[in-house]
């Protein structure tokens, strides 16, 4: 499956499992390095490099779903005796999504979608003009959205260079609203934190309209980016 721009966090020849990550906005493959000790044992995992980070921080960042899945889509290459499942948390659940969608329109079988702190496709929210909000905004919003672990945010040097890319990861994630979402075929796990200022129960639930198979939540007590959490599973 590798191939240009995929990053291959974890491999082994023997697995037959491929879990394919998506980062939160502004975020990138190196969450997914330290998977490899909990997750290699059971399956392959890859990360996308999006343009706007690593090594294509000279892109500009890609301001809608649709056109980064076009990207990802493209480079993708998974065989047909293989399982696939993908995965992303915040921003990344999106991705995750759309590129489910894509797989399945070609034919191509997803054997799970895990969803983290994100609203269902379908539910629409307040947009907001991320590419032109003031920075101290922006800051207070990212603060808000990361549990108060702002440290990155607040580096001016960290912000002065992803700023760009993170305002619009926002504006794709605010407006994915496809009319139609497309229901899946694939089982789709939900995680959440009861504690998310950003996304409320209600956003979590409708996920569960989204597949023809069973969806399956997870409630965690923590915020939206899930630390520190204690799982409480829930049908």
């Amino acid at each position: 499956m590798k191939t240009q721009f995929i990053r291959e966090c974890h491999y082994s020849p023997e697995n037959r499992h491929n879990l394919i990550c998506f980062p939160h906005a502004g975020g990138g493959s190196a969450r997914y390095h330290r998977w490899g000790s909990e997750v290699g044992k059971y399956a392959n995992v890859y990360a996308p490099i999006i343009a706007g980070r690593e090594e294509r921080f000279p892109e500009r960042a890609m301001n809608s779903v649709e056109a980064v899945i076009d990207d990802v889509y493209a480079r993708i290459r998974p065989a047909s005796a293989e399982k696939i499942y993908v995965c992303g948390v915040s921003y990344g659940a999106l991705l995750a999504y759309e590129l489910a969608n894509r797989f399945e329109k070609q034919g191509i079988v997803v054997d799970g979608v895990f969803i983290a702190s994100q609203r269902a496709p379908y539910v629409s929210k307040t947009i907001v003009d991320w590419e032109n909000i003031s920075d101290k905004a922006l800051v207070d919003a990212l603060t808000c959205i990361s549990d108060g672990n702002n440290a990155e945010v607040v580096d001016e040097e960290y912000f002065s260079l992803f700023s760009d890319t993170i305002r619009r990861d926002l504006c794709a994630s605010d407006n994915f609203q496809p009319t139609h979402p497309r229901v899946l075929h694939a089982p789709i796990y939900i995680s959440y934190g009861s504690l998310d200022s950003v996304i409320s129960r209600d956003y979590i639930d409708a996920w569960t309209t989204m597949s023809q198979a069973s969806t399956y939540i997870t409630e965690h007590d923590a915020g939206h980016c899930l630390l520190y959490t204690s799982p409480s599973p829930r049908d």
